[in-house]
């Protein structure tokens, strides 16, 4: 059986208590009263009730200050006050709404004015505490979300290379990692195999916890293929990921929306030489030589000069996983090593970013820019100018995607020395 509505009516006058209580308990109210202000008070805090209709003029407390003390305690301050009162001047109803309460009703009242004022009242009542019972359950949940995400995060963390370990393989490396979200959809990898050094970052559907799935399993794909190649080659590795993932996707159809964008380089500091190939990740290369790039790849290759320096900007190719019923060959540019040449790889989400006076993306030209105004600075503190730098030009838009740079320098390649 439904509980009745409580109503607490207090008033110092015994004839209108009973006159209101005859006419809410026709209307199915259960009704208590009380005659002062400081009854009021003691009853409100040892009782819950739904509504109060509060009469203004009382002796040593009155209705202002009652309502004011129940809206100031946590325990009273959600229950709806109407005022039931003589005054009706705006003074009088601008004061009384600025010490909490709901409405009111003036005196002489009529019964049906009273009891629709009262109903609606208690209907906002109800929704309210609806309301805040759906956020209170959302709340919860989001917290458990939250948790199990940055827990994710502590995942994403561990399987990602960690900064000594790149250190050991790259002395001398920039390492700009600027997830959207709490995980990331960008991934990068680094793996030493003989005389041979692997270098990937990969750029997942999607961010947050889908680009985080899809991330985790790029790099479960680089390990399983990788300890299966012998000789590594950044088109080979391309070619063996794509073949992965199709696998690991199940993918049939024509065309599917799951992907990864990846690039590798690969080091030999034997034959002093870099291969590289691409899927939609492009490579920079800074270098002081005018070498060529074999004219028969097929992809965008674009050079810009600086103080005697070149930078070579190579775009990637096809997406990993787009049109997988076809086999697709991956081109790659083999590279001569020089001492200080550098490399940068990186995700879409730092040229995308939307932001500077009028709203458009950074744009790979400006990073190309970037890079080559930085090459008097050690590639090790780039990071901070990257960082400023992508802050300065967001200027308060929101971040859109993940950002990921991975850039390294070759250090001395002459003689037996090894690089790394």
């Amino acid at each position: 059986m439904e509980e009745r509505i409580s109503i607490l009516v207090v008033d110092d006058e015994p004839d209108n208590i009973k006159l209101i209580d005859l006419i809410l308990r026709k209307a199915n109210y259960k009704v208590e009263y009380a005659t002062d202000g400081a009854e009021a008070l003691q009853k409100a805090n040892t009782k819950k009730y739904d509504l109060i209709l509060l009469d203004i003029l009382m002796p040593e407390k009155d209705g202002y200050e009652v309502c004011k003390e129940l809206k100031n305690n946590p325990s009273t301050n959600d229950i709806p006050v109407i005022f039931l009162t003589a005054l009706s001047s705006s003074e009088d109803l601008v004061k009384g709404f600025f010490n909490g309460a709901v409405d009111y009703v003036t005196k002489p009242f009529v019964r049906e004015e009273l009891i629709a004022r009262i109903n609606n009242q208690l209907q906002l009542s109800r929704s309210k505490k609806e309301i805040k019972s759906l956020y209170d359950n959302i709340t919860v949940k989001n917290k458990g979300i939250d948790e199990s995400i940055k827990y994710a995060k502590r995942i994403q963390k561990a399987v990602l290379p960690a900064r000594n370990s790149i250190r050991e393989v790259l002395p001398k490396h920039l390492l700009f990692f600027k997830p959207r979200d709490i995980v990331s959809g960008d991934l990068y990898w680094i793996k030493q195999i003989d005389k041979k050094v692997i270098v990937c970052v990969g750029d997942g559907t999607g961010h947050g916890v889908p680009g985080a799935f899809m991330s985790l399993m790029g790099i479960s794909s680089l390990n399983a293929i990788v300890a299966d190649i012998k000789e590594p080659d950044a088109c080979v590795l391309l070619q063996e990921m794509r073949n992965h993932i199709k696998k690991t996707l199940h993918s049939s159809s024509s065309k599917v929306s799951d992907s990864i964008d990846m690039a590798f380089c690969v080091f030999d500091y034997e034959t002093k030489e870099l291969s590289y190939a691409g899927a939609k990740i492009p490579l920079i290369v800074i270098t002081k030589n005018s070498a060529e790039i074999d004219k028969n790849y097929s992809v965008k290759h674009k050079i810009y000069q600086r103080e005697g320096y070149n930078a070579h900007y190579i775009s990637g190719s096809k997406n990993i996983s787009e049109n997988p019923q076809e086999e697709e060959v991956y081109c790659g540019f083999k590279f001569s090593l020089s001492t200080g040449d550098r490399f940068y790889l990186f995700s879409d989400g730092y040229v995308d970013q939307f932001g500077g006076k009028n709203g458009r993306k950074y744009s790979r030209n400006q990073f190309v820019e970037l890079i080559l105004n930085a090459i008097n600075i050690p590639i090790e503190q780039q990071k901070e100018l990257l960082d400023k730098e992508i802050n300065k030009w967001m200027a308060g838009n929101k971040q859109v995607d993940d950002m990921t740079v991975l850039g390294f320098e070759i250090e001395d390649i002459y003689g037996e020395v090894d690089l790394f």
